[in-house]
């Protein structure tokens, strides 16, 4: 199997600003801040090469096995993401967030989502009001259930209102059938699928239980909500890829056991479609802008450009955050990265909602 070129287009901008990478001679660890002048992720956050061939066949999951010495980017080492540029006032409302990105999936791997989750946090604390102190990072074999669940948890009941907020995922994601207590199948759930997931209902974080997390948000807290996979639809990736010119795209996703599928098609052919209850939500009474990679018969891309793996969504979006005035709204935003998307070749759809879509990115906030 070739393995992944660049997409052409408008995808061949340089991309963002992301934390360069170097090595601390003393500690033996990544160190990472904010620079223009260094590739991202050039050998270093278990990222395959970019010459690498990636396997588009997944097998079953197994229950990921904890790595205590692998470094990745989490609470202890906040402080080195660097110098904040922010000006917030310590005495203000705060600026909190969660940065959630997983490559390391032990049957399953993906390519671009640390690079997805450098650039998310070098954006809130290089443009933005966040301070690296307020920022909390979960990489690859680190982002399990418990510690995803953990954060969410933190990332609530830390804010207060006038507070702003931002959570970005970047990983894989799945559907499953959705019974009640009594046994009855009521349709189809989302989930996004931490590192150890099993297809456990206790190794998922479902769009219920983030409707139930985020319904906890105190009114007046401003959110932003990016998630690269096919949340509230699908919750997958795939990359894309050249074959004699023309784009092919292999599907990035776990492949779900014969009993799963099965419970999931019988539900879709019984005409009990996707959960709503993330759509609802958010379109509700909580200040956000949420935004998905795509719409719910759609998959996200792990792509890569000028070399550099990546989700197509978290690229595009940023990339048409620098092109537009900061007066442009959530909405105009992904409204023109949807169409650079489409400009080349990509035929994933994103979308923005909820009560902030059509206001300024929330993190101006």
């Amino acid at each position: 199997m070739n393995a992944p070129v660049v997409n052409p287009g408008k995808g061949q901008k340089a991309m963002s600003t992301l934390f360069s990478v170097a090595q601390d001679e003393n500690k033996g660890v990544n160190i990472l801040w904010p620079d223009n002048s260094f590739t991202p992720l050039a050998g270093t956050m278990d990222v395959a090469p970019a010459t690498s061939t990636v396997s588009a066949v997944c097998q079953e999951p197994e229950v990921a096995t904890p790595v205590e010495d692998v470094v990745d980017i989490d609470d202890d080492a906040e402080a080195l993401i660097g110098p904040d540029t922010c000006d917030e006032d310590p005495k203000g409302p705060k600026h909190l967030g969660l940065i959630v990105a997983i490559n390391d999936y032990p049957n399953c791997p993906l390519r671009g989502c640390l690079t997805d989750g450098q650039q998310n946090a070098t954006e809130a604390t290089s443009n933005y009001k966040f301070h690296a102190i307020n920022m909390r990072l979960v990489f690859n074999r680190r982002a399990d259930t418990k510690a995803i669940l953990d954060r969410l948890n933190w990332l609530v009941s830390s804010a207060k209102p006038g507070d702003t907020i931002f959570f970005a995922y970047s990983g894989h994601g799945a559907s499953i059938q959705d019974r009640a207590p009594s046994g009855r199948v009521r349709g189809v759930r989302e989930c996004i699928c931490p590192v150890d997931f099993d297809w456990s209902p206790e190794r998922m974080i479902t769009d219920q239980q983030f409707v139930d997390i985020f319904g906890k948000l105190p009114k007046g807290v401003k959110f932003l909500w990016i998630s690269d996979s096919c949340h509230s639809g699908g919750l997958d990736r795939e990359i894309p890829r050249h074959n004699n010119s023309l784009v092919v795209k292999i599907p990035r996703l776990y492949p779900a056991p014969f009993d799963i599928r099965w419970g999931v098609e019988a539900a879709k052919a019984a005409g009990l479609g996707h959960s709503k209850a993330i759509r609802a939500f958010v379109n509700g009474e909580l200040e956000v802008a949420f935004v998905p990679g795509c719409k719910a018969n759609q998959t996200s891309a792990d792509t890569e450009i000028n070399g550099v793996p990546c989700g197509a969504l978290t690229h595009y979006f940023w990339d048409t955050v620098h092109s537009l005035p900061k007066t442009a709204t959530t909405k105009e935003i992904v409204d023109a990265a949807r169409n650079n998307l489409a400009s080349d070749g990509y035929d994933q759809e994103p979308f923005a909602s909820g009560a902030l879509a059509d206001k300024v990115l929330p993190l101006i906030g």
